[in-house]
């Protein structure tokens, strides 16, 4: 115990001869030490975030106007459907692994055509009709010729919009600029509204069927550019400025005044028509003339068949007719029924009277010429105008001529001439 108090009160000799400058370069490298393990601990942090960051900046939007694709190295990421990346957050490597292209899919570009535009500027003189119309095409003008020989100016506009990034990207885009896509677009509308228009005469062109012919450019177009596959879509095609040759203008403008009134005369002819047919035949009308121009197509065009077919369904369609069809049939059968019945009445009583005076002619002959007397007189007295004829030298008769009163009914309906004065 003694002993163990004498060695704790006298420490060895060599821990007690550390010099000063060795305690302090300890010090120092305990200093050292822990600053590099804090700054090795700051510096995985910072790189902690750094790679979160560089992973974080991979995710990026697509708007809902947009679609997109991604590109590894220059190729399409994904396969099918899975290619094309629709409107939400998606997530890509970032640059340089991965590229994002982005496509405006409801974004339309706007083409204007004047290819066959007129560009030229027409004399005065043409314009106010005071110069003969020369119908000539200046040489700087553009033209289409129609299919009945004539000759039309024109401008167009198209509007189309990516359709298909994927394919866009494929083969319109990728080692293309966007004029390069523009001029193909422009190519085929041309050659569509070429070969559409040579189908259409020059008055389709300029009025009724202007919007068919636009259809029909639009959709053969469609087609060109679904079969190139460059990944757009036509939006629409207008044709715009449709005129004829300067010097033709005022000659066109009249021919589509009078087919304009023409039009207007048939639809009102054909209103008419409706309404009368409606008012002879009450609901059937429709039918009616359907079954009776039928009928009246088949003759002309020699079809006795169709004919035949025609006039069947016009009788039915005929018997089914309400309306003023109707009360003429109504009153011609009662009227019928009347002369039938009194007609049976005077063959009864002749009848009789042949059983009543049987043998004794000379005084039938009497009763009958009294009855005939009797019904002139009847007659006369309805009579508005008599008039005796004095007879000719070779005549031994006295003609009488008389002017019978017109139907009671057409006088109320006003259908006959005034009264002779």
């Amino acid at each position: 115990m003694m002993q163990d108090n004498l060695q704790e009160k006298n420490p060895p000799q060599e821990e007690t001869s550390k010099s000063p400058q060795v305690v302090e370069m300890d010090t120092a490298m305990e200093s050292l030490s822990d600053a590099l393990r804090i700054s090795f601990f700051v510096l995985k942090i910072v790189m902690g975030i750094f790679v979160v960051i560089f992973f974080l900046s991979g995710c990026f939007e697509v708007k809902p106007h947009q679609e997109a694709i991604v590109l590894r190295f220059g190729r399409i990421v994904g396969a099918g459907e899975g290619r094309r990346l629709k409107p939400g957050i998606h997530w890509a490597f970032p640059h340089p692994i991965d590229e994002i292209v982005l496509f405006d899919v409801q974004r339309s570009v706007e083409i204007s055509i004047d290819t066959f535009a007129r560009r030229g500027i027409p004399e005065p003189e043409e314009l106010r009709g005071e110069k003969p119309a020369s119908g000539r095409i200046q040489a700087e003008d553009g033209y289409i010729i129609t299919g009945d020989q004539g000759v039309v100016h024109c401008r167009a506009i198209a509007r189309y919009k990516v359709s298909d990034p994927v394919l866009h990207f494929t083969n319109a885009e990728h080692g293309k600029t966007t004029d390069t896509v523009e001029w193909l677009v422009k190519y085929i509308v041309e050659n569509a509204i070429l070969r559409e228009v040579s189908g259409y005469g020059v008055m389709d062109a300029l009025s009724d069927r202007r919007e068919e012919l636009q259809r029909s450019v639009k959709a053969r177009a469609s087609r060109d550019l679904e079969d190139l596959q460059l990944g757009v879509a036509l939006d629409d095609v207008k044709l715009v400025d449709v005129s004829v040759p300067a010097g033709l203008s005022r000659d066109f403008t009249a021919v589509m005044s009078a087919r304009h009134s023409a039009g207007v005369m048939i639809n009102s002819a054909e209103q008419y028509r409706s309404v009368v047919l409606g008012s002879i035949a009450g609901n059937q009308g429709p039918e009616l003339g359907r079954t009776w121009n039928g009928m009246m197509d088949a003759w002309k065009q020699g079809d006795e068949e169709r004919a035949a077919r025609f006039e069947a369904e016009f009788d039915e369609v005929f018997k089914k007719a309400s309306g003023e069809i109707f009360i003429i049939r109504q009153e011609a059968k009662t009227y019928s029924e009347k002369i039938a019945s009194e007609a049976k009445v005077d063959a009864d009583k002749l009848e009789k009277l042949l059983d009543t005076f049987k043998g004794e002619p000379r005084i039938l002959r009497l009763y009958m010429e009294t009855q005939r007397v009797e019904a002139l007189q009847e007659v006369l007295a309805n009579v508005e105008n008599k008039y005796l004829v004095k007879p000719r030298s070779d005549q031994s008769m006295t003609s009488l001529r008389l002017r019978v009163g017109a139907d009671p009914e057409l006088v109320r309906k006003q259908t006959i001439l005034p009264k002779t004065q």
